[in-house]
C-alpha cells in the first residue's frame, strides 16, 4: 500500500487535465530533499496584500503566487478568469470583506494549488468569506487547502463543481 500511494499521486500529477502547473511540484527523481520554503515559481507575479477596486486575472497573467494573506476588501472585487492558477505558500490564503468571482469551466477550471516544492509546507488557508462578503466559484480546483473554503454566513457565497485535493477539510462554515 506504501508504493501504490506515491505512484498514484504521480499519475495524477501528469496526467490528470487542468494540472499544467502542478507538475512544478513533482521532484526530480534522485533529488536531495528540498529546503523548507523553496518556491516552485520564484519569477512570478503576486497580488496586492490589499485589494481595492476590481483586479482582474487570467490566464496569460501566468501562474500568480500569494505569499502572504490577501485581503479583498469591502466593496472590492477580485475576478479569476477560466485557466487561472493562483499559487499559495504556506499558511497564506484569500480573506475576502468584498467579492470574489472565480468561474473556470469543465476543460478551463481555475487551479489554486501550494507553490511549495517542500511537502512538508504545502498547506496554505484557503479562502475566507467573511460576513460582508458574496461569491462565486465554480469549475475550480484546490490543491492543499485546510480548509478549502470557509463561510460565516449562510447564501452569499455560490460553490458549485469544485474539487478539493489533499486537504484536511474541504468547506467549513455555512457555505
Amino acid at each position: 500500500m506504501k508504493t501504490l500511494l506515491p505512484i498514484c499521486i504521480a499519475v495524477l500529477f501528469l496526467f490528470a487535465p487542468g494540472f499544467h502547473h502542478i507538475q512544478r511540484l513533482a521532484p526530480p527523481k534522485n533529488a536531495p530533499s528540498v529546503p523548507f520554503h523553496t518556491s516552485a515559481f520564484p519569477e512570478s507575479k503576486t497580488l496586492p496584500k490589499y485589494i481595492t477596486g476590481t483586479v482582474t486575472i487570467g490566464p496569460n497573467d501566468g501562474v500568480i503566487v500569494l505569499h502572504t494573506e490577501v485581503t479583498v476588501a469591502e466593496g472590492a472585487s477580485l475576478v479569476l478568469q477560466p485557466g487561472t492558477t493562483i499559487a499559495v505558500a504556506e499558511y497564506a490564503g484569500i480573506r475576502v470583506l468584498g467579492n470574489v468571482q472565480a468561474i473556470g469551466t469543465t476543460t478551463n477550471p481555475i487551479t489554486f494549488m501550494t507553490s511549495e516544492l517542500n511537502e512538508t509546507n504545502r498547506n496554505w488557508n484557503g479562502i475566507l468569506f467573511e460576513p460582508t462578503s458574496t461569491g462565486h466559484i465554480e469549475h475550480a480546483i484546490f490543491h492543499h487547502a485546510s480548509p478549502a473554503i470557509s463561510c460565516s454566513v449562510p447564501g452569499k457565497i455560490t460553490l458549485q463543481a469544485n474539487t478539493y485535493l489533499f486537504g484536511n477539510l474541504d468547506i467549513y462554515g455555512s457555505c
